[in-house]
């Protein structure tokens, strides 16, 4: 495979023991997001952060995000969408639950970042798997975001938020996946 996947956490990060720490593990060219911080979810900060590690590669990037990183990735990609191999987003949160601040708890006047993310497709193979009783972002709500960014959808079922509190550590499904996607840009790239 050529270039590097980067692994984008969500909101307070992705420790030892959740999926996107193990898939880190099988891959030799993945890097993580560590440029943020990640118990303060800013969008714009976020999404510069991923933004300055494509813009830096030789390659395009496959992009493996969970949660509000998910966000701040089909935020990066709708500026540098050419520098985007492929996108493959776990479980993304509600933009209702941020502001432009941080967490809506902390800022509950605030408008949500729902305005300032993509409206249209983001123009990159991508998948976003999302789970059918996820307390961050509804179903049908999962649906329509893939649907209004132009990605192919995945129904994982009543799994919960993908990560260690709904009791996902190692997952394979994701694994594979994220190999199809990658297989899917390689061979349209040699067509």
């Amino acid at each position: 495979m050529k270039g590097k996947i980067l692994i984008v956490p969500g909101y307070k990060g992705s420790p030892a023991g959740h999926w996107q720490t193990w898939l880190e593990g099988h891959y030799p060219n993945s890097d993580r997001l560590k440029s943020v911080n990640v118990n303060q979810p800013i969008l714009s900060t976020w999404s510069e952060e991923i933004e300055r590690f494509l813009v830096q590669q030789n390659e395009p990037v496959t992009l493996v995000a969970h949660s509000f990183g998910c966000l701040a990735a089909a935020h990066a990609i709708a500026k540098h969408k050419r520098q985007v191999n492929a996108a493959l987003l776990v479980a993304p949160a509600s933009p209702h639950r941020f502001t432009e601040q941080g967490h809506i708890t902390h800022y509950p006047t605030s408008p949500s970042i729902s305005e300032s993310l993509p409206g249209s497709p983001l123009g990159v193979t991508g998948l976003i798997m999302a789970s059918q009783n996820d307390p961050w972002l509804a179903y049908p709500d999962a649906h329509e975001l893939a649907v209004r960014w132009g990605v192919r959808f995945h129904n994982a079922g009543y799994v919960g938020h993908i990560n260690i509190e709904s009791g996902h550590g190692p997952y394979p499904k994701i694994k594979s996946l994220l190999d199809n996607l990658i297989t899917t840009t390689e061979t349209a790239a040699i067509k």
